[in-house]
């Protein structure tokens, strides 16, 4: 076909020139999701630069990849011997080498997660080889396991489904999971706690990095995965709706993600989604880690709650659930920094709304600490906030409720960033060697109360009750020594 004459030529000048001279002339295919991206985003780029090539008829794939590295002024990386994979990683690409799974590529495909994903382009020939129809199904926007078999040899695949098709995914055109596939999926899941927590976790912070993350999660809810996962949901479904929540506990932690997806980014201030768009917290996206949070931040719900009459209270349910999730951090393998950014965005979930009393603003000092106690997390707990806050629409919550709290939100986005403006070119009181004399002479320990302290201290300077260095330096020896001596404050 010429279509597809078209696209193996395109695919054949992505390649890199010193990657064509040294696999053409062996029995080497392109593999892997390089394919199905390149076809899905229409042909135009690679997005990636990152190349799976398997490698039939060598003897010694481990000296054929270590020479690749020395030709290319590479590294090379020995992924796992038992299986002959192999990775070279220079500043311009990335190439893993590994050994066929079957007899020949057809074997090989076979043996794949998804047709999508099993479509190879053979170098010698310039072919694209397709015996699984995954061109057709990617067109068909068509998530198809080949066999039965590959979910049960690796259940992470289950998860993977769900990663892949949010990923391929945009809000006019969703991909969906074949029903057979889906069948297959139910059966492997039940062997995920085989699977070691940190695979689990890169894919599902991969699935929450797709702008359209909601339906595939909702999808893996609805089909008992979650909870497999995070067997902490469970108790979730005992909670019915009560007169300020319209839906049941379980439903209305994942209606946050919807609602964070379908209209909150739609409201965000300019300020706000630039950070959200932008900035990542270790390994994982912004955004992953706001819908995260969604998830948790009733968790601890069912262990608080309480009824009495129509009232329904889950008293420190935020705390509670911040410790929760730290447990669950540490079970499925997060980084420190992402642990601690979910626990703490959880237990501060209510704090927005708790700044004053209803219908009054908030005084400037209140806001000035909040902002100094959450930090850099301040805009993904707007985000968490205002996803709460549409998600809860019972009796009780009137319209004028919910405009009036996102009003609320708007301006505390609007402070912050006038605050964070003028911290920026406001240098501080207290620094450098006059900083280090004060702590010397409070006698203060080496401790988190010295951070403390000095953001006390900022948010004196901000409000102007601290103007000079020699204020700042008298007033840190003051409150150092009472603590040093073990006085409160």
């Amino acid at each position: 076909m010429s279509v597809q004459l078209t696209l193996e030529s395109k695919i054949h000048e992505q390649i890199p020139s010193e990657l064509l001279r040294i696999f053409e002339n062996t029995n080497s295919y392109l593999v892997g999701g390089l394919i199905r991206d390149f076809v899905h985003n229409n042909c135009e780029e690679l997005l990636t630069k990152d190349f799976d090539f398997v490698v039939f008829n060598c003897p010694d794939l481990a000296a054929f990849s270590r020479n690749i590295a020395d030709e290319t002024d590479s590294s090379f990386i020995e992924l796992d011997s038992e299986t002959q994979s192999y990775r070279i990683v220079n500043d311009k690409w990335q190439v893993d080498i590994v050994a066929p799974r079957g007899r020949d590529i057809e074997e090989d495909l076979e043996e794949r997660d998804f047709s999508i994903n099993a479509v190879a382009y053979e170098l010698s020939s310039k072919k694209i080889l397709d015996p699984q129809k995954g061109l057709e199904d990617l067109e068909q926007k068509v998530i198809r396991g080949i066999q039965e078999k590959n979910f049960k040899d690796d259940p992470l695949r289950c998860i993977r489904s769900f990663r892949i098709a949010a990923q391929l995914s945009n809000p006019n055109e969703k991909f969906k999971i074949d029903s057979e596939t889906k069948l297959w999926i139910q059966n492997a899941s039940r062997d995920l706690h085989k699977v070691a927590s940190e695979r689990i976790s890169h894919e599902i912070w991969l699935l929450m990095s797709s702008p359209v993350s909601f339906d595939f999660l909702w999808l893996c809810a609805e089909m008992g995965i979650w909870e497999r996962i995070y067997p902490e949901f469970t108790d979730l479904r005992k909670v019915p709706s009560n007169t300020h929540h319209h839906l049941p506990l379980f439903e209305h932690t994942f209606e946050l993600v919807k609602q964070y997806e379908a209209n909150v980014r739609n409201k965000l201030p300019e300020s706000c989604l630039n950070f959200i768009k932008r900035e990542a917290f270790g390994n994982v996206t912004c955004e992953a880690l706001v819908k995260m949070s969604c998830l948790l931040h009733d968790i601890s719900k069912p262990e608080t709650w309480q009824i009495e009459g129509e009232k329904h209270s889950f008293h420190k349910h935020e705390k509670l659930g911040a410790e929760v999730t730290k447990l669950i951090g540490k079970r499925m393998k997060w980084s420190k920094t992402v642990t601690n950014s979910v626990s703490l965005l959880v237990n501060f979930h209510l704090r927005p709304f708790q700044l004053s009393q209803k219908g009054q603003e908030p005084s400037p000092k209140a806001e000035r600490k909040f902002f100094r106690q959450i930090g850099d997390l301040f805009y993904p707990l707007v985000c968490l906030a205002w996803a709460d806050l549409l998600s809860t629409r019972g009796p009780k919550v009137s319209e004028q409720d919910v405009a009036n709290n996102e009003i609320m939100l708007k301006s505390l986005c609007e402070k912050y960033r006038e605050l964070s403006q003028k911290e920026q070119i406001t240098p501080p009181l207290l620094s450098g060697t006059k900083l280090e004399e004060a702590i010397e002479v409070s006698t203060l320990p080496p401790t988190k109360i010295i951070k403390e302290l000095l953001n006390e201290l900022r948010d004196l300077q901000m409000s102007g009750d601290l103007e000079t260095s020699e204020q700042a330096f008298q007033w840190f020896i003051s409150k150092g020594q009472k603590l040093s001596q073990g006085k409160s404050l």
